[in-house]
């Protein structure tokens, strides 16, 4: 994992995961080389090369430190999931991070590709944390998290017994009774379907 999070008391704590990796520095050699040297063609390609070297450097630092900031910031919008589980997702987008955090949603996006944190609930791509919403049917009742949702009707559909399907319409009643949730039949298909769910007549088939 790139980053950890620790669960110190009722907090929770962010700290990289520096195992491993080399601290980069640029060797005294090249300084002195570079202040010792009369011919100018050979200062000059020092001095190009050391600049390169120090944006370099100062590059990864910085990619780091907004790892940091960013699991940071994940951790302070997600705390309902740390605490209780997937079914407590949020929905949340790049946007909402980048636009708290200063920074455009493309950088966002980059510091959070094929980067993984380790928490008390498990190692999950940075990634995993940004869904889109799922409207519920009443509108006073905040929107889901399409992850919370995809796992809720995941947990309706292992409680099915073998040949006895439930509709789309027995799923909602369910995930209200098991979750206090209420979506439309047509988001729960919708729903069903990206996650290759197939219909209870065909799920009775198989």
């Amino acid at each position: 994992p790139d980053v950890f999070v620790d669960k110190i008391g009722k907090e929770y704590y962010v700290r990289l995961n520096n195992d491993g990796i080399p601290q980069l520095r640029i060797s005294g050699y090249y300084h002195k080389l570079l202040k010792d040297s009369i011919d100018q063609n050979v200062k000059e390609v020092i001095r190009e090369n050391l600049n390169r070297a120090q944006l370099l450097i100062r590059g990864i630092s910085q990619r780091h430190t907004t790892i940091f900031r960013v699991m940071e910031k994940i951790v302070e919008k997600q705390k309902d999931f740390f605490d209780n589980g997937v079914q407590y997702l949020k929905p949340m987008i790049l946007k909402d991070v980048a636009d708290e955090l200063e920074l455009h949603p493309s950088t966002i996006s980059r510091v959070t590709s094929s980067k993984y944190a380790h928490t008390p609930r498990g190692i999950f791509e940075l990634k995993f944390f940004f869904s889109r919403a799922v409207p519920q049917s009443n509108a006073d009742l905040m929107p889901l998290s399409s992850v919370a949702f995809h796992y809720m009707i995941s947990e309706v559909i292992k409680e099915e017994s073998g040949g006895r399907p439930y509709s789309d319409a027995d799923i909602c009643a369910k995930l209200e009774e098991k979750f206090g949730i209420k979506v439309l039949r047509r988001t729960l298909s919708k729903h069903r379907t990206e996650m290759g769910l197939l219909s209870a007549a065909r799920r009775a088939d198989m």
